[in-house]
């Protein structure tokens, strides 16, 4: 069978749409999705639903009925990332795809992860697989820019958040909080915390806020999370609770503060000149880095080695203007609301383009990237 590019291209949308149902799930994983077509019909296709579970590929082929199996011989294989080539958490699926004698194979972008980068497409064509790479390739890598940036820059894609009054102060001048958001922009932050690796703090938003900084699901989440395990036949755990990461240099945070409520892993960093009883915290680990130029992009690469593709930095404004001074940031994400507070702590100043801006009831939503 002859297929189009066209063909080829809604094939690959639908790997993508498959592949961002896990984006709760995979964690350090990329969201992949697979879609296998013989004589024009779709016999199998399936995404990868969590960390430590069967690829795509697996997945697509698990879906085949007996029926279909012997059209696996003529099927053209769809997945948005290059097939894997070692043994990691489960088997290579380019052996796999051998095995199977699938013919034809169309991938969206070549894996950035220096284990695969290359070799699993290797293993196919030595096998005479046709393969046919880079379809829709800037869908495929934005999808997964998190996992691509962790690969290629070695530290995870780092997403500044917070919101801030109509004239542009994020606390009132007594630096007490004030709430400018509305439910449902506080909704849509907590589907966000569900999909990174871990959440950012200074000590002193943890002093003045007391925040939890955990995902309090929403019912769209859980609803979800509920499908995929039924479908999955199998329990397969909703959403895990990122990482809390806090910068405390000198050790102030009382260990009643609800960063230790054991209900979220925490990391607190702080310098390693303290004395040794201040690394003692109840519900955390302690990381010890120098509070200099180098804090964070050690920190970065820290959090890139436990495999966290993507991180949300939350606050307060000098943490959040640290990260924007050093140039380590991917896209910034502001909430303003109608409210005016005339005098209080100046909000950040994203030095980049306008992408976006949503209206969500009476806030306005404002994504900016760097450049």
């Amino acid at each position: 069978m002859n297929l189009q590019n066209t063909d080829h291209e809604r094939f690959m949308q639908r790997c993508l749409d498959l592949a961002w149902q896990g984006r709760y799930t995979v964690r350090g994983n990329p969201m992949v999705g697979a879609v296998l077509v013989a004589r024009g019909i779709v016999i199998g296709e399936g995404y990868h639903r969590g960390w430590g579970l069967p690829h795509a590929e697996v997945e697509a082929l698990a879906a085949v009925r007996p029926e279909h199996r012997a059209l696996l011989r003529e099927a053209t294989l769809y997945v948005n990332l290059e097939p894997c080539s070692h043994h990691g958490k489960t088997p290579p699926c380019a052996d796999r795809i051998v095995r199977e004698g699938i013919p034809r194979v169309v991938i969206g972008m070549t894996d950035p992860n220096p284990k695969v980068a290359g070799i699993g497409v290797a293993t196919l064509r030595s096998a005479g697989i046709e393969t046919i790479e880079n379809v829709m390739h800037e869908a495929s890598r934005a999808l997964n820019r998190a996992f691509v940036c962790r690969m290629e820059k070695k530290r995870p894609w780092v997403m500044l958040k917070w919101a801030q009054s109509a004239d542009g102060f994020l606390a009132a001048a007594d630096s007490s909080p004030v709430r400018f958001t509305n439910a449902w922009s506080d909704r849509l932050v907590h589907d966000w915390r569900a999909q990174c690796g871990a959440i950012l703090v200074g000590a002193r938003t943890v002093l003045m806020d007391n925040p939890q900084l955990t995902v309090r699901l929403s019912a769209g989440l859980q609803q979800e999370g509920m499908v995929v395990a039924q479908r999955a036949g199998e329990k397969l755990p909703l959403p895990g609770q990122p990482l809390r990461v806090v910068l405390d240099r000198y050790g102030q945070l009382p260990h009643e503060a609800r960063v230790f409520d054991g209900q979220a892993p925490t990391l607190v960093v702080r310098t390693p000149d303290l004395p040794p009883d201040r690394y003692l915290l109840p519900q955390a680990e302690v990381m010890a880095i120098q509070f200099d130029r180098q804090l964070l992009p050690k920190l970065l690469q820290a959090l890139a080695e436990r495999e966290i593709n993507s991180l949300m930095v939350e606050g307060g404004a000098e943490t959040l203007k640290a990260f924007i001074r050093e140039g380590l940031w991917d896209e910034a994400r502001v909430f303003a609301s109608q409210t005016v507070l005339h005098d209080g702590v100046p909000a950040p100043l994203a030095p980049g383009q306008r992408t976006e801006s949503l209206t969500i009831g009476k806030d306005m939503l404002m994504c900016w990237t760097p450049g």
